[in-house]
């Protein structure tokens, strides 16, 4: 995979990820965070990092079972000393203890969880985020200023959140002085519903981001009351992965935690999470931690769950994502 170093669309890949992405300056550091299954694709970033000149240091830990789950201890420390840290994990560090307190001490976190050399060369990595950016933002704030939530689909999804106290996030996909955490490609506005007053049905008919499960074929049904999954209806195998999930995790797992709003036209479902969660036209809804955008979940486990949808309600009011204005 290190010939991929010499490939020019992946060196403009990785340049403008750390670069204009990460907004990485001269004077600062970057770490590159991979593990067993992403580490030669690291060792990519590291020869195009050595090349460029960039004061960087490459560190690899054993895969972990699932998002949100905290990185060695060594990890972590080493997380709050460089000014820009690239994730290349499997899993993503995003909702980690360990992520957070590295944006505590003022470092820059872009989560490349599931990236592959197809990623890397994918349409929705060179996508204009400053525009596609603009509606996330616009968006955030209606959420930040909304009391309640609805969200209904021709597929069947039919759901309410009650989003008041709470702040909307506004996720461009880039890092810099202000924004510490991007997940590029993904471009989306999200928020941490109150955890035990989202109702509903959830009618998934895009992906699950998770290994043997990916892009769906067949959708799948979430009964939601108070908050919590209530059961589970579809295609026997991925109902039987999901709540085998769910009952090694407890119930925190079942928490819905997040509700996310994606932004970016140049991406697609695919299975892949950042892409699926970022793609214009799509909507996702992740159970267990909500810590980092605001909620009160804490938990070492985030789910996600995408469905198609680009409308919603806020305090019953119609928002089209692509009218905005």
């Amino acid at each position: 995979m290190t010939s991929l170093s010499s490939n020019p669309r992946i060196i403009s890949s990785v340049k403008k990820i750390i670069f204009e992405l990460g907004n990485l300056k001269k004077s600062e550091s970057l770490y590159i965070i991979t593990d067993n299954s992403t580490k030669e694709l690291g060792n990519v970033f590291s020869i195009i990092s050595s090349n460029y000149g960039i004061n960087y240091l490459h560190d690899s830990f054993p895969i972990a079972e699932m998002h949100g789950v905290e990185p060695p201890e060594r990890i972590g420390k080493t997380m709050k000393e460089k000014d820009l840290i690239i994730g290349l994990t499997k899993f993503s560090l995003s909702h980690t203890n360990a992520r957070r307190e590295a944006q505590a001490h003022g470092k820059r976190y872009l989560s490349l969880a599931d990236f592959s050399p197809e990623i890397l060369m994918h349409p929705a990595l060179f996508a204009n985020y400053n525009e596609c950016s603009k509606n996330a933002e616009t968006l955030s704030k209606k959420l930040t200023s909304g009391n309640r939530l609805k969200i209904k689909t021709k597929a069947g999804t039919d759901m309410e959140f009650d989003i008041s106290t709470r702040k909307g996030n506004y996720a461009p996909g880039y890092v810099n002085e202000k924004i510490k955490l991007g997940s590029p490609p993904d471009i989306e506005a999200n928020i941490a519903p109150i955890e035990k007053k989202s109702n509903g049905v959830l009618v998934i008919d895009g992906s699950i981001p998770y290994p043997e499960l990916g892009k769906l074929r067949e959708p799948i049904t979430l009964t939601i009351l108070n908050g919590k999954i209530q059961s589970i209806k579809g295609k026997e195998s991925i109902k039987n992965i999901l709540i085998s999930l769910f009952e090694r995790n407890g119930e925190k797992s079942k928490i819905l935690a997040e509700v996310g709003i994606g932004f970016n036209t140049k991406a697609n479902v695919i299975g892949n999470m950042l892409l699926d969660e970022g793609t214009f036209g799509t909507m996702h809804v992740g159970f267990g931690s909500n810590i980092a955008l605001g909620g009160r979940n804490e938990i070492n486990f985030h789910l996600d769950f995408v469905f198609y949808s680009h409308e919603l309600y806020i305090d019953g009011q119609l928002i089209k994502m692509d009218n905005m204005g």
